[in-house]
């Protein structure tokens, strides 16, 4: 009897044992396997964030302090953003100087705010930069038209422009039309608010600035005159000026509006 006792917890022991060792044997291979798996993804991560930190220094990035919606935080998000469209988009390029020009309703965290880059290839190329304030969202595309004065913004001269006018604006990836927003009317004393149906004015108002080429979408009441019923007299200036120091007259007399600058 004894003797059975003694086999059984032998045999006991020897099988803890052998699921011991098995234990052992299994755990350390899948913790190496992990190991080897995270070391691998490790490096696929330091190679993309090498590859984005060189494609970034190759340019000279200047004046990003014109941008104000730049900072510590996305700072290098933003250069390598521009970096990578640059890349793709243009050549010989070793310099992306912001320009001193931006149109934004600095009173509103919704909207769309515009800035511009200059690059020093062979034309001198500008891209817009368009800053949806409520996504915190940076696009990029070409400007196809000069910009008038840019020394003044700290440009260099665009000596070339070999973009058609009548070619369509796109976004960074090339497919759809960018749209700079609807205007953005400042009334604080609600006078052209109680003249004018201000939907109606702003939709007007977008195809004269678009068909004038300009991209400035903020503004501010001036003055209203009552010109008799329905009609008024009205005088918008921008938010951001015009470097001729032009406002927007309006004119609104049998159900039709007239827009020019002066």
């Amino acid at each position: 009897m004894k003797k059975k006792i003694m086999l059984f917890l032998l045999a006991v022991f020897l099988g803890f044992a052998l699921l011991i060792s098995a234990i052992c044997f299994f755990v350390p291979k899948k913790n190496q396997n992990s190991r080897e798996n995270t070391t691998e993804q490790q490096k696929t991560e330091d190679a993309a964030e090498q590859t984005e930190k060189e494609k970034r220094e190759q340019y000279h990035f200047t004046n990003l302090e014109y941008i104000y919606y730049i900072n510590s935080e996305n700072e290098t998000d933003f250069e390598e953003q521009a970096a990578e469209y640059v890349e793709k988009n243009y050549k010989n390029v070793q310099w992306i100087n912001a320009l001193a020009k931006f149109d934004d309703d600095v009173s509103s965290n919704t909207g769309t705010a515009t800035f511009y880059l200059q690059l020093d290839d062979e034309d001198n190329s500008v891209v817009l930069i368009s800053y949806d304030k409520k996504k915190e969202i940076f696009s990029f595309v070409p400007y196809k038209k000069q910009i008038e004065n840019i020394e003044d913004y700290g440009g260099m001269p665009q000596e070339k422009n070999t973009m058609q006018d009548d070619e369509e604006e796109y976004n960074e990836i090339g497919t759809e039309p960018i749209h700079l927003g609807e205007p953005q009317i400042t009334d604080q004393d609600n006078s052209l608010e109680a003249v004018a149906n201000k939907n109606e004015l702003s939709q007007e108002l977008l195809k004269f600035l678009e068909k004038e080429g300009e991209e400035r979408r903020n503004f501010y009441v001036t003055s209203v005159e009552n010109t008799g019923g329905k009609n008024f007299k009205a005088v918008l200036d921008f938010s951001t000026k015009r470097s001729d120091g032009k406002n927007i007259s309006i004119t609104f007399e049998n159900g039709i509006y007239t827009f020019a600058f002066k």
